[in-house]
């Protein structure tokens, strides 16, 4: 026997090493990826009690509960669930599996070669304690004295380990290499395992390794690259198909409304696949049209494709809260419709928002739109959207109390609100919940603006900004009525009121027609003002009338059912009817004295709509937009997700480069409540510019004519065309 062998490293062969690797590598996969696999499994099966985001109590919200609870049994019960929770079981299979092999594995790992082991004693032993050990030692199991067992071999084989050890720790230079690299021999080569199966490395397999590796490489990496790419191509930064984006491209324009907006939602290709066309589903959707209010349905279909005429006609029930008189399986289908709106909304006012869009026009329709399907109800049924009150409240709401809408009705004395909900037979709960969700809607929310030019005189073609900022109207009021009956009681004349507080600030209402608006108009700039920059200041105060309620709702009955083109000129006519206020009226507001220090920006509001019918869970958000709206322009846009009294947020915007009174439209819109809208005509005088700033007209691209030989395309959607 080789004297080397006996103080080698012990060392495994090379195959039983790599399985035994392998095995732990794959081990330890399993297990890192079955640890969130399992959480995901438990979510599903356990689904953990959501708390309640609103502590409303209403048939509404109990409802939305229950279809939460129902969606995600539908999602439990699903093909792809089902899929995903038998892959999840395959590799519990594989985990135990490899598991017991591990467990059960024999292999014992063997400790390196230590003389001092071999002799006794402990590491860095004296010469006499090694000498001693081995006259011992070798007494003991020398072959001719060995009496601890008659195997001679096990004594020749102990005694010459013994003296190895002896040879290895007297002989000061083989000593030396053993204490510092581990190993009389000296500095040994280092076997590192990578964890692979033994089939893997062994030579008789090379062919079919050889040929998976290049099936993997060659094959399956350059197809899952190309089907990737080929979905991702077919879907935008916003999870929207591009198709469909393109399709609001081309139907979305200045003269859409409302309506319109709805067809094209319905429209979208998303909905082709998702929403299945059934024959049992024609005599369902027959009869939930007929619940559906004449007065909000359409009198001719634009698209003619089975799929988008369904779809449309469950988002007017949905708006028109015809729940009930949905078939399961229509229910089903709107449940899809309102899990993809948001989505497709969201690509709807990019598309909106980029450089050969920017219509103001469509914006405030898109904003319209999300309102009605967070709440459930008309651009006119603001008072919808309070618990507990139905049809025939509302009516006499309307004709007895003369509260016409959710601001008339926030503003009355809550004596008086609870006095009327108390006659209409509700109980103590539910006028509690009234109030609760009425708190929420921030129908008392004013606004104060004020624009400001980095030049000394506003100039045409030049940048402002227009500063808005978030007041509590109600308050505003009182203390106008105070100051009022203060200057009465005084004998004297009634103070000046800031620009825009004597007008009557209205909730932006459907309007289909013509109706009058708030005039702001900036003062005359004096040639003699300072060199700091010029600031023009209004200010918009919250006050809704029954009278101005009134008018707005004959309008909008009297508009309902003209078409997109007919909206369109009545917009026009409306614009053009704006009359040219003087530019030195009420020029006194001008001081920069008039404004309060303008607060820093509060935090976004942790509010979130009360939406019943649908399982948004969506924080308050107000959008404000700032254009022409008589030439359909949008020059600028901003969001504020706080309506906190004394929150700001700016916006800036170019001014026409034409000199004289230009005349704008400034909305400050909520997102998800209806009536929170408001609306009002901004009228700059501006001076000529030397060097205006002129922007380039977008000019949208123009579709090629096909040629006279070639076939014409086949359109995925067919639009009727009217006579």
């Amino acid at each position: 026997m080789s004297d080397q062998s006996s103080y080698k490293k012990e060392t495994a062969s090379t195959e039983d090493y790599k399985d035994r690797e392998f095995n732990y590598w794959l081990l330890f996969l399993l297990t890192v990826i079955l640890i969130p696999c399992t959480f995901w499994l438990y979510r599903k099966l356990f689904p953990k009690k959501e708390k309640l985001v609103l502590s409303c109590h209403c048939a509404g919200c109990k409802e939305k509960e229950n279809e939460k609870i129902r969606i995600q049994k539908l999602a439990l019960k699903s093909t792809e669930t089902k899929i995903k929770m038998g892959i999840v079981a395959v590799l519990y299979f594989f985990f135990f599996i490899m598991l017991y092999t591990v467990l059960s594995s024999n292999h014992i790992e063997k400790e390196p070669y230590n003389p001092y082991t071999v002799l006794g004693l402990s590491s860095g032993a004296q010469m006499d304690e090694i000498k001693k050990a081995y006259r011992q030692l070798s007494l003991t199991y020398h072959p001719d004295k060995c009496i601890k067992s008659a195997d001679e071999e096990f004594c020749n084989e102990k005694y010459i380990a013994i003296s190895k050890a002896y040879e290895i720790l007297t002989d000061e230079g083989v000593r030396e290499k053993y204490e510092k690299y581990g190993n009389p021999d000296g500095p040994q080569a280092i076997s590192v395992g990578i964890a692979l199966p033994s089939w893997l490395i062994n030579r008789s397999n090379s062919p079919l390794v050889l040929a998976g590796y290049l099936l993997l490489l060659v094959g399956a990496v350059p197809a899952g690259v190309y089907f990737w790419s080929k979905r991702s191509s077919k879907f935008s930064e916003a999870t929207v198909l591009n198709d469909t984006l393109g399709f609001y491209y081309h139907m979305i324009d200045g003269t859409c409304r409302l309506k319109s907006l709805i067809e094209i939602i319905g429209a979208s290709l998303e909905f082709k696949n998702e929403i299945p066309d059934r024959n049992s589903d024609e005599e369902a959707l027959k009869n939930l049209e007929k619940h559906i209010p004449v007065d909000y349905k359409v009198k001719k279909a634009r698209f003619n494709a089975p799929y988008v005429i369904k779809t449309t006609k469950l988002i007017y029930a949905h708006i028109s809260r015809v729940h009930q008189h949905l078939s399961p399986n229509l229910r089903d289908d709107l449940t899809v419709i309102l899990k993809k709106y948001r989505m497709l909304l969201n690509g709807a006012f990019q598309i909106q928002l980029s450089q050969n869009k920017r219509q103001i026009g469509p914006l405030t329709e898109l904003v319209k739109l999300s309102q009605c399907m967070m709440q459930s109800a008309w651009d006119d049924q603001s008072l919808k959207q309070l618990p507990h009150i139905d049809h025939y409240l509302i009516s006499d709401l309307k004709k007895v109390y003369h509260i016409p809408d959710i601001v008339k009705f926030k503003s009355t004395e809550q004596e008086k609100r609870n006095e009327i909900l108390t006659k209409a037979n509700l109980s103590p709960e539910q006028i509690q919940d009234v109030e609760y969700v009425l708190a929420k809607i921030p129908a008392q929310i004013g606004i104060k603006f004020k624009i400001t030019s980095e030049d000394e005189k506003i100039l045409a073609g030049s940048v402002c900004t227009i500063e808005i900022e978030f007041t509590d109207a109600f308050a505003l009021k009182k203390e106008r009525k105070e100051e009022a009956a203060a200057a009465a009681a005084a004998n004297s004349p009634t103070p000046l009121k800031a620009i825009g507080g004597g007008s009557k600030k209205k909730a932006v209402k459907p309007r289909r027609g013509p109706a009058p608006k708030k005039r702001v108009t900036s003062p005359k700039l004096d040639d003699s003002s300072s060199s700091t920059p010029t600031v023009t200041t209004a200010t918009i105060t919250e006050e809704t009338t029954t009278e101005d309620s009134k008018k707005d709702k004959k309008k909008s009955k009297k508009a309902k059912d003209s078409d997109s083109e007919n909206e369109d000129k009545e917009t026009n006519a409306e614009s053009d009817s704006d009359d040219d206020l003087s530019s030195g009226d009420e020029s006194d507001s001008d001081s920069d004295s008039d404004w309060e220090p303008v607060q820093k920006k509060a935090k976004p509001s942790k509010d979130i709509y009360h939406t019943p019918f649908t399982q948004d869970e969506k924080p308050l958000c107000y959008w404000i937009f700032f254009g022409n709206r008589q030439k359909n322009e949008l020059i600028g846009i901003n969001k504020s997700e706080s309506y906190e009294p004394g929150t700001s947020v700016k916006v800036q915007f170019l001014t026409s480069p034409e000199p004289g009174v230009q005349s704008y439209t400034l909305y400050v819109m909520c997102d998800g409540y209806i009536g929170c809208d408001y609306e009002t005509n901004v009228n700059i005088v501006c001076e000529k510019n030397p060097n205006p700033i002129v922007l380039p007209k977008p000019q949208p691209p123009q579709a090629k004519k096909p040629a006279a030989a070639a076939a014409p395309k086949k359109a995925s959607i067919k639009e009727e065309k009217d006579d």
